[in-house]
């Protein structure tokens, strides 16, 4: 199994350079054939990919353990959904995930691309085959990054050391896809943009599919921030979601640019306006998702997250110098044919709004960027260590949040209000009164703080102008999804406002019958039981606990501590009581076996579930978008064969 992987890996290497090389040798020459062959190379990286993966998946299902990545990340006694979620546990699994993800998407692309613009279709397969070059050679060659490597021990071992029990949860099914999903999509505007430029296309030729696949990396990327953020809550027993760490950050950043390049590829489809922030932003994107990859792979960033391999430094700092000279040298060069025409937009104009949403988010992204990398350069410089807090991020954070939700409100009141003074003055009345009503019955209920407050308010305002903006355009289907994913950003800033600035907590040392109190809420501590599970590598330690809120008794509670004897690792899964008011959340931090005296911690986080809620209606949102976006039918005439040969030329497809 070992030479077998080992073959397939060095022959989709081949493959991919084949994918780069036969294309720009087919354009360069007039060789349509070899555009063709470069197109077959594109099928045969998808289908090596998809080989070496199901060779490493046999592997795991057998249980291997002869195979070293198998022996580190799996064990007879882990159940068959997560054997299977191992596969990409480990830095050599989650590389060849990418390099499959990364095949299927660049088919995808360059089917679509060659019979949309044909001429730029050579470009788009180089650069999308050169990426797959570069994950493929590293998962080849990479120190580390190889799931096919033998292990060595003598005699072979029975049975594996097991998947980390931090990682022994629904979210790992989800979140480490979701991202790479969103990661690998990014690749494709870039190469959309690159390409493009590369053969001097009209941006009205490719910047359709920019804003489609932009989408798509969005949607998976919000996917897999909300559902990360939701595995963190649940699982470390810590109460939070968001620590701020840098790999949490590396997959924020790119999101943030995402939603940028979305806003800026608007303007660039309708008014051929913010051309060159539209092209910046998809090539910053991809960019920033390979830096993501290259903070959790090498270690660069202090990290739970991160797999630590410093050898891969020179790997991706390499490839990133490379795709980034690529799109600047691109940019320049068609920098003229970039540069917004015609009037300049008003003040306050759909334009001009989108433009500030997209100067608020770059800085944001800057901003957050810097808090990443700064502590390692100042490290590198000094060799003394250097972290910044959660409080630095929160506080640039949260101002800059409440001018977004700001020009939200006025971005929707622009859109659905203009061309009518009386209906701009009546609307701007009602959204202004529907945030004093919120801050009257916040002030009223002895809400005070001052951010969360005016975060209310704004999401209040914000809804309802969004609402105005829906009933001036319910006719208009395209806008459902752009309104459901503004409703859904709402949604969610709620229930960050609300968890953020209002949690509660206490800990207490309990004996048996005891109880612990936090404000209407009380959890009597009724047993601990040791749970020895058959066919399994851990112990259970379980407490129950009487619940009650306002003195009215609301079940029980079962906070657990989990031993894996194989890592001597402990860890806390925690207790929930959920509801839209707020979460009930409760951890076992300890027991004493003799005395079965135990410490828990007792917490209230309002308004959470809206959280993940405003996930959900925003990823709602993205998918309604898409089926809006979806591909127009290809015009007669356009034929995949007649494309590959125009591409060679250069010259578009003579229309039916």
């Amino acid at each position: 199994m070992t030479n077998a992987g080992y073959a397939l890996l060095a022959i989709t290497a081949v493959a991919a350079f084949a994918g780069f090389a036969l294309p720009l040798l087919g354009r360069l020459l007039g060789r349509p054939v070899l555009i063709r062959s470069g197109m077959a190379a594109l099928y045969a990286v998808l289908g090596l990919a998809v080989a070496a993966m199901l060779l490493l998946l046999a592997a795991f299902l057998a249980r291997d353990f002869g195979n070293l990545y198998v022996y580190e990340h799996s064990s007879r006694a882990l159940s068959g959904v997560y054997t299977i979620s191992a596969l990409w546990a480990g830095n050599a699994g989650s590389l060849l995930l990418w390099l499959l993800l990364m095949a299927i998407f660049a088919v995808v692309a360059v089917r679509g691309g060659t019979k949309r613009d044909p001429g730029s279709a050579p470009y788009l397969m180089a650069v999308l085959s050169f990426i797959s070059l570069f994950f493929s050679l590293l998962v080849l060659l990479g120190p580390r990054c190889n799931p096919f490597v033998a292990n060595s021990m003598q005699p072979g071992p029975s049975d594996g050391l097991g998947l980390n029990p931090m990682l022994r949860n629904p979210g790992m099914i989800i979140h480490p896809v979701a991202l790479y999903l969103g990661y690998v999509a990014m690749a494709v505007p870039f190469a959309l943009a690159v390409a493009g430029l590369a053969n001097g296309s009209p941006t009205r030729n490719w910047i359709g599919a920019v804003r489609r696949w932009a989408l798509v990396g969005w949607l998976f990327l919000t996917i897999g921030n909300v559902v990360g953020a939701w595995w963190a809550y649940v699982t470390l027993g810590w109460g939070g979601y968001w620590a701020w760490d840098p790999v949490e950050n590396a997959s924020l950043i790119p999101w943030l640019t995402a939603t940028a390049l979305l806003h800026s590829a608007i303007v660039a489809h309708r008014r051929q306006r913010l051309q060159i922030w539209m092209v910046s932003l998809a090539a910053i994107t991809f960019l920033l998702t390979i830096f993501g990859t290259f903070l959790t792979r090498t270690g660069v960033a202090v990290s739970v997250h991160a797999f630590t391999e410093p050898r891969l430094i020179a790997w991706f700092a390499v490839f990133m110098v490379l795709m980034l000279l690529l799109p600047v040298g691109l940019l320049v060069k068609r920098y003229a044919t970039l540069r917004s025409s015609g009037e300049p937009s008003g003040l306050f104009s759909d334009d001009s709004n989108i433009l500030y949403t997209v100067v608020l988010l770059s800085i944001i992204t800057f901003l957050i960027l810097w808090g990443v990398i700064y502590p390692p350069i100042a490290h590198s410089l000094t060799n003394r260590e250097f972290v910044f807090g959660t409080g630095f991020f929160d506080s640039v954070t949260a101002p800059l949040g409440l001018v977004l939700l700001l020009l939200l409100v006025v971005c929707a009141l622009a859109s659905s209000l203009r061309g009518s003074r009386r209906r701009l003055v009546f609307g701007g009345l009602g959204v202004a009164a529907a945030g004093l009503v919120v801050l009257v019955v916040l002030l009223s209920a002895g809400v005070r703080k001052g951010y969360p407050v005016a975060a209310f308010v704004l999401c209040g305002a914000a809804i309802a102008a969004t609402a105005l903006m829906f009933a001036r355009g319910w006719r208009n289907r395209r806008r459902y999804g752009a309104l459901l994913v503004h409703l859904g950003l709402l949604i969610l800033m709620i229930g960050l406002a609300g968890s953020w600035a209002y949690k509660q907590s206490v800990e207490g040392q309990l004996a048996l019958g005891e109880s612990l109190t936090l404000g209407e809420l009380k959890i009597d501590y009724q047993d601990v039981q040791l749970q020895a599970e058959n066919n399994t590598d851990r112990s259970v330690t379980r407490a129950t606990l009487g619940l009650s809120i306002d003195g009215k008794n609301e079940g029980q509670l079962s906070p657990s501590l989990e031993y894996y004897p194989a890592s001597d690792q402990t860890w806390t899964r925690v207790a929930r009581r959920t509801s839209l008011a707020g979460d009930v959340y409760v951890s076992l931090l300890s027991v004493d076996s003799g005395s079965k005296t135990a410490d828990f911690r007792l917490e209230y986080h309002p308004l959470i579930i809206w959280l993940w809620i405003g996930g959900g209606v925003m990823s709602l949102g993205a998918l309604v978008a898409l089926w809006s976006l979806r591909r127009r039918r290809r015009p007669a005439g356009a034929a995949p064969g007649g494309a590959l040969r125009t591409a060679a030329s250069g010259t578009p497809p003579r229309e039916g």
